[in-house]
């Protein structure tokens, strides 16, 4: 009858749960978060009775997320933000885990949230002060005590110890970021990003910086992952002498990452037809948990009303785990019945190193094709990236035939992991596994509605644009980028085509564009923009790093000056993929200045931009 401003869910028995307020919303560093969202995740953990999430401030520029917990496992503070790592996106995971005996409660009964921020505030800067009197032993040399003044300034006081754990005591890589700046210039040294990542303490940053004073070159090479000795299968994953039913025939689904990006297209896609079934593997407690989570995505898409929900089922599990952490129960009942997994799960960020996004995105594949493999043959459909060849390849195009054979020259975790993983997909499929990989190039929004995640690393860099007002020029600068819609499609039509089947398929716009389009999308939207040379823009998103709020692309600005993120100078061909798409119906749509205008607009209404331009062009 009229909107009360609560958050709430049905339970199975019918009943209202109370989530929080929708007026709860708060702002991080730029993203928007929604407290109920880290609450449920938080909830949801072993040990964790109730839990309660709010914005501390620190000091001017320093706002950060803090949670209350209680339960018997709140004081596991490492283990619990560790596996929120893996069910939440980095901006999301509480920089400090409180335990409390209760939840600070209104008159009203519900939670007294401003007082819970002034008391979470003091608990913190108290936990600092112990930390400083405690029992952690001091640094020990001149480097160390720098270290340590710079480490205590950017997490807000107390000190870390020699052997402190950056990341532990509420680091991320944004607050890495400005670290590793402040470390860059007091000790005049160009310190890797990711050598923070290897060495998160006191002591393992001063003898990194010790070494490379004292003239060592390699002391910030981090040891290389032997990425070729992780390319392993099972010898079970064998297809015997069963036989997997015809692609076309296939009606029974198990899809990974239906709670990502792309996976909320490919849900939608592979519900469309009658006589489908959809299982959904979701990180959750139990299948209502599971359902809610593939609701709660869909919806923030707005896709959730186009999804045949009567075709969807959700189980909970975890690709990290044994047997996809499925219960006995439903891992039988669904190797029994499955036809095709699509495997779209990842875990994808470019700063973070291969050891933290290999559990999902090697082992994870390993533990998919162990299921296919188990009770009915299944066809297995994984998507991959373009990135996986590293740069500087000079013997033409690479094609949907070419094999990714070299991983030297990959820069980042996330690009190793996705070489790793197609390595064991060739195994299988060298074993007679019906495997086909699709190769995705940049997904841009919805071509509809602009609906688009908010760490996408394109809109990341479309609003550091219009956070800074500025962009390196557009001819400098390329995507390939598709709508996700368009890429849900492909992959499903291409996933029922026989003549399809155990290939592999490029999914990227082969006439590609430079930053043209981009530039006018800002612009038609109301939003000045200067075009500055690159190294002056890199300055400046280096500088607004270390301003209040920061900017959407602040921490990949070490791995912008590293060379990181550059695909060097390959090209790539798509001609097979476009023949058998063409003969689909599906036709490459234009990178054009509206699609991405839509986009724009979707994250205006969404509160992703601080605030809209005052006037803006027709778009």
């Amino acid at each position: 009858l009229y909107r009360t401003g609560d958050l709430v869910r049905w339970n199975p028995d019918g009943d209202l749960e109370y989530l929080g307020r929708a007026d709860d919303q708060i702002k991080i560093r730029g993203y928007r978060v929604e407290p109920s969202e880290v609450e449920a995740a938080l909830d949801a953990l072993d040990g964790v009775r109730d839990s309660a999430v709010v914005a501390v401030e620190f000091g001017p520029g320093d706002r950060r997320l803090v949670a209350a917990v209680t339960g018997d496992g709140a004081d596991e503070d490492v283990r619990l933000r560790a596996e929120l790592a893996e069910r939440l996106p980095e901006y999301l995971v509480p920089a400090h885990l409180v335990r409390l005996d209760r939840l600070p409660t209104t008159p009203s009964g519900k939670i007294d949230r401003a007082g819970l921020a002034r008391r979470l505030a003091g608990e913190v800067r108290d936990r600092r002060a112990d930390e400083r009197s405690g029992t952690a032993e001091a640094p020990r040399t001149g480097t160390e005590r720098a270290i340590a003044e710079a480490w205590a300034d950017v997490l807000g006081g107390g000190s870390p110890g020699r052997d402190g754990d950056f990341f532990t005591l509420g680091g991320n890589s944004i607050i890495a970021t400005e670290l590793v700046y402040r470390l860059r210039t007091l000790f005049d040294v160009d310190i890797p990003l990711r050598t923070l990542f290897d060495n998160p303490t006191v002591a393992g940053m001063a003898a990194r910086i010790d070494e490379r004073r004292a003239g060592d070159t390699t002391a910030f090479t981090e040891p290389a992952a032997d990425l070729r000795a992780d390319v392993t299968l099972p010898d079970a994953v064998r297809p015997g002498d069963r036989t997997a039913v015809a692609p076309d025939a296939a009606t029974r689904f198990l899809l990974t990452g239906a709670t990502g990006f792309l996976g909320g297209w490919l849900l939608r896609e592979l519900a469309a037809v009658p006589g489908h079934t959809v299982t959904c593997l979701v990180r959750a407690d139990d299948a209502d948990a599971a359902l809610a989570r593939l609701h709660a995505t869909a919806d923030r898409y707005g896709i959730g009303g186009d999804i045949a929900w009567d075709r969807v089922r959700a189980v909970p599990g975890d690709l990290a785990r044994p047997r996809m952490g499925l219960s006995d129960a439903d891992h039988d009942e669904l190797a029994a019945s499955v036809e095709a997994v699509h495997h779209a799960a990842a875990h994808i960020n470019f700063v973070l190193p291969y050891a933290s996004v290999k559990p999902a995105n090697v082992d994870g594949l390993r533990s998919v094709l162990e299921f296919a493999a188990t009770g009915r043959l299944k066809h297995v459909h994984h998507m991959s990236t373009v990135a996986v060849f590293a740069p500087g390849r000079t013997d033409g195009p690479i094609t949907e035939e070419a094999v990714p054979d070299t991983c030297e020259g990959l820069g980042i975790g996330y690009t190793q992991s996705k070489w790793v993983a197609e390595g064991i997909a060739r195994l299988a499929r060298e074993r007679g596994m019906p495997v086909t990989v699709y190769r995705i190039g940049r997904i841009s929004g919805d071509s509809v509605t602009g609906a688009c995640q908010a760490d996408d690393f394109l809109w990341r860099q479309i609003k550091s644009f219009i956070e800074l007002g500025s962009a390196p020029p557009a001819e400098e600068l390329t995507t390939d980028l598709l709508p996700v819609d368009f890429v849900g499609r492909a992959v499903v039509a291409l996933s029922r085509e026989p003549s399809a089947d155990g290939a592999t398929h490029h999914l990227f716009h082969p006439r590609g564009s430079d930053f043209t389009p981009v530039h006018a999308a800002v612009r038609a939207c109301g939003y000045p923009l200067d075009t500055v040379p690159a190294e002056e823009w890199l300055t400046l998103l280096e500088e607004s790093a270390r301003r209040p709020g920061g900017n959407a692309l602040a921490a990949a600005v070490p791995l912008f000056r590293e060379g990181a993120l550059e695909l060097g100078e390959n090209t790539y061909g798509n001609e097979r993929t476009t023949r058998l798409l063409d003969r689909l119906g599906l036709h490459w749509p234009d990178i054009e200045r509206r699609s991405l205008s839509r986009m724009i607009r979707w994250f205006e209404a969404s509160g992703e931009l601080a605030a809209r331009p005052p006037a803006r062009q027709s778009a």
